[in-house]
């Protein structure tokens, strides 16, 4: 690994850029590459859902090794085993595992979809481990993972083990990523006093705002559905995606995965203190942070 590699990283996206899948003409350039049918039917299911599942996208033993080294690596090291205990995760568990960064460049598959989805290489900006699942409530991710521009950011689910209804599989609603009527500057001026105000992680305004986009979800009848996963499967998503891990029904059942939040190389991300005031849209388009390379993937040394 080379250490904290400063890139200028020219090819990037620049203000004024969108994802090509969010744009209304996205059918005409989904045709316009040189991508086997069943590769443009899996791109366009993401465009029109929000997610893409891709089978098979780990090799298992990589999966196996993953597991086995973050068991070891809790075990001697009691601040991060409390840690993964207290919040049940365990941040950056990259920082720590080889596996644990093989788990994202070895996906081959799901490298390359990421990069057709971005139209520039991803990167690893952070990650993951959860040994259960989270049970979180339906959300976007979005309003902390504010990127410059907008909505270059996806997460990516690796599982490392089965998900499903018993064990807490992720839910999610479809076409949800689709529903553009929240205004969360309008609901920053009226929950808020002051916008400056806003904490980047810790702010009502996320509740307020998840509770709007389900809100709007609801009226236009959209449905949340529970995505079963196998043991190897990895799971796209867009930035705008609502979605949340459902209920665990035989308590005590692992689901162990790692999540990857990725960006293409050289896009920064900031967070609820950007989303949510509107004075402060006019933010840098390159990251500010220094890079780890790992297998020729790009991960972010914060």
């Amino acid at each position: 690994m080379a250490d904290n590699l400063q890139l200028n990283l020219p090819k990037r996206p620049r203000i004024g850029e969108c994802l090509w899948c969010d744009r209304s003409d996205w059918k005409n350039i989904l045709q316009q590459f040189a991508l086997p049918d069943e590769d443009k039917i899996a791109l366009a299911h993401f465009a029109e859902k929000g997610y893409l599942l891709i089978k098979n996208g780990i090799p298992r033993d990589i999966a196996d090794a993953a597991i086995s080294e973050y068991e070891a690596l809790i075990e001697k090291n009691a601040i991060l085993r409390d840690l993964s205990t207290k919040d049940g995760r365990l941040p950056n568990v990259h920082k720590y595992t080889t596996t644990g960064k093989q788990v994202f460049t070895r996906a081959s598959e799901a490298l390359r979809f990421q990069d057709i989805l971005f139209g520039y290489r991803s990167s690893v900006y952070t990650s993951l481990y959860f040994k259960y699942g989270t049970q979180q409530s339906i959300h976007r991710d979005v309003p902390v993972f504010r990127t410059q521009p907008e909505n270059f950011y996806f997460g990516v689910w690796y599982g490392l083990e089965d998900a499903t209804v018993e064990n807490g599989a992720l839910r999610a609603i479809p076409g949800g990523h689709r529903v553009s009527s929240v205004d969360q500057f309008a609901l920053a001026a009226r929950h808020t006093n002051d916008a400056d105000s806003i904490h980047p992680s810790q702010s009502p305004m996320w509740t307020i705002y998840q509770t709007a986009v389900a809100e709007q979800c609801k009226s236009q009848g959209l449905e949340e559905i529970s995505i079963e996963m196998e043991k190897g499967d990895v799971l796209i998503w867009h930035p705008l995606l609502p979605h949340g891990g459902g209920k665990i029904i035989s308590e005590g059942q692992t689901r162990q995965s790692i999540v990857y939040h990725v960006v293409p190389e050289g896009c920064p991300v900031y967070q609820m203190d950007v989303f949510f005031n509107r004075t402060k849209q006019d933010v840098p388009d390159l990251a500010t942070w220094k890079y780890d390379l790992f297998e020729d993937r790009l991960f972010a040394a914060r």
